[in-house]
């Protein structure tokens, strides 16, 4: 023990994990960390009691560190950011250091889009997507991400 996943994970003593099911004969099983089977296999079970907590979300966190792209761990803390009724501007600044980490990795794209959208207001978002744009012109995932500001905030002043 000592690591973080691990401090997060001594916080679900009360749960059973749910091991990854490849089936009898998996022909191609994926050599998972061992540290990432763990969160895995406590993210099922949390996901099978469908909890939406604090300790949920940051088993989402350390998910997400291992791996950015689990689409479901993703939509499990839109989920429960929303059943906590959590800081949204917190969020965003969670995603901003991530996009910064990983800046074409959809997911995290989208995330930012559903908690730009539930926030309601955009501010700070262009000047976001532009510093993302200038560290990489050619970032497809930023672009979409600034369409979808301009045309879901009418943000057309200076575009055209």
């Amino acid at each position: 023990m000592g690591s973080t996943a691990d401090a997060v994970l001594a916080r679900f003593a009360d749960l059973d994990p749910v091991p990854q099911d490849d089936g009898p004969d998996p022909v191609a099983a994926i050599a998972y960390s061992g540290e990432y089977t763990r969160l895995m296999d406590m993210f099922r079970a949390c996901l099978r009691l469908n909890e939406k907590s604090e300790r949920v979300l940051d088993l989402t966190e350390q998910v997400i560190s291992h791996n950015p792209a689990n689409y479901t761990v993703w939509k499990v803390r839109q989920d429960v950011l929303f059943a906590l009724g959590a800081d949204l501007r917190r969020e965003l600044e969670y995603v901003t250091d991530m996009a910064k980490e990983n800046p074409k990795n959809y997911q995290i794209w989208h995330h930012r889009q559903i908690v730009v959208t539930a926030i309601g207001d955009p501010a700070g978002e262009l000047d976001f997507v532009n510093l993302m744009l200038d560290m990489d012109a050619k970032n497809s995932h930023a672009w979409s991400y600034r369409q979808f500001l301009i045309r879901r905030f009418g943000l057309w002043d200076g575009e055209l």
